[in-house]
């Protein structure tokens, strides 16, 4: 007589992907909305703040995916160009 092995089927668990959450806002500092309204009409600082709110979380995110600092850089000011 043959016996079934008694196998297990293994499946392939997703990835858990751990990303910072957005930072935290000082009390009174502008909202994102704000600063895209501020974006919307043209206010120069506002563009700054928002870069330096997120620069960090999304530089970090651009080197998991192409492990390369000058093209990171590249594609950061991109982002914020556009």
């Amino acid at each position: 007589m043959h016996r079934k092995a008694n196998k297990r089927v293994r499946t392939a668990r997703p990835k858990t992907r751990h990303f910072s959450p957005p930072p935290r806002l000082e009390p009174g500092a502008p909202t994102d909305l704000d600063l895209m309204r501020a974006i919307q009409a043209a206010d120069p600082e506002a563009l700054s703040q928002l870069y330096d709110r997120y620069n960090g979380i999304l530089k970090a995110l651009i080197l998991r995916v192409i492990h390369n600092e000058a093209e990171a850089d590249d594609l950061l000011q991109e982002i914020f160009m556009e």
